[in-house]
């Protein structure tokens, strides 16, 4: 009877756990200015504050190592059970996507530049935000705003988020015509090679270049390469127009601009799945969605170092960096 009474008492006085909300997996890690974005857009619009975070740095961390962050990652879903899991970025959705929704979690994806059934079964647990780079749409504005342009270097790192956003947005392609120009894309295995890319191409007949992903850039010593590093270098050591599709990159000592995304819309979009999700205890239709992206974004500083006046139908609708 006392030990009745004992665990009576225990049961009453001990916090009762409320279960998680969300839990968000993010592919890379809070300093990259992608991951700050989208997931400080995200907590604004969440109408929820029951809210975990886990990051599997995969940006820094070795291919190796990629499995294991997922399994901590997976530990920790367990251990909270939440309604939703929010999983950003092609990693996430290709080491946790198919374990979680085998597993009866309810899903939503953002950020994923590859096809999502490349990495999942669709089905009504899983919902979401794909991001579609406007590569073709930026190459044509970049030769728009400079029509003598005959030759442009895209230039990304090796990584998957690379590799899936030539696939969608090239075919797969990585040499092709647009418009007049001929278009090559370039993936530098590493910061030294970037710097190889940047400064090379003059010579090899490229007009301008167009930098995309370049997160995953390591040095000799192993040491991954910050983006506003990498950013400020190629800014001041490129003999040809830099333009950019990511607006981190754009800026004072950086890039020109051009037409750019912001992960803020992928943010936003991701917590309004969630957020209905929330309300009707299901995905509501569409359950896979576009977000409107894509925006002229330009530095005043670069366009007068580079002497380029912009034309007016687009300068009218620029946002201006400084």
């Amino acid at each position: 009877m006392l030990r009745f009474v004992f665990c009576l008492l225990l049961t009453l006085i001990s916090p009762v756990s409320k279960a998680l909300d969300v839990l968000f997996v993010h592919s890379y890690h809070h300093e990259y200015a992608w991951v700050d974005t989208y997931y400080s857009a995200f907590k604004n619009t969440l109408k929820t504050t029951s809210l975990r975070d886990f990051e599997m740095d995969t940006k820094r961390l070795n291919h190796d190592s990629f499995q294991s962050q997922a399994n901590k990652a997976l530990a920790q879903i367990q251990q909270y059970q939440p309604k939703v899991v929010v999983l950003a970025d092609d990693n996430a959705i290709k080491y946790l996507g198919q374990r979680l929704l085998d597993s009866g979690f309810h899903v939503v994806f953002m950020g994923v530049n590859a096809n999502p059934r490349h990495y999942v079964q669709i089905n009504d647990r899983l919902a979401g935000i794909l991001e579609r780079p406007l590569l073709k749409t930026a190459v044509n504005e970049a030769i728009r705003i400079l029509p003598e342009t005959k030759k442009i270097r895209v230039l990304m790192d090796a990584g998957i988020t690379s590799s899936a956003i030539v696939e969608s947005s090239f075919n797969g392609k990585m040499k092709q015509t647009i418009g007049w120009a001929d278009v090559d894309v370039a993936w530098a295995k590493d910061y030294e090679h970037w710097q190889t890319l940047v400064k090379e191409s003059p010579d090899l007949g490229y007009d301008l270049l167009l930098i995309g992903n370049f997160a995953k850039l390591a040095n000799k010593q192993g040491e991954t390469i910050s983006v506003p590093e990498t950013a400020r270098w190629t800014g001041k050591n490129s003999k040809i127009p830099v333009f950019s599709f990511w607006k981190y990159s754009v800026g004072a000592g950086m890039s020109i601009g051009g037409v750019v995304m912001s992960g803020a819309d992928q943010g936003n979009a991701a917590a309004e799945i969630t957020n209905a999700f929330l309300q009707n205890n299901r995905f509501v239709e569409p359950r896979i969605r576009r977000p409107q992206q894509g925006y002229y974004m330009f530095s005043r500083s670069e366009l007068e170092r580079w002497q380029i006046n912009l034309p007016e139908d687009i300068a009218i609708q620029a946002i201006w960096q400084d």
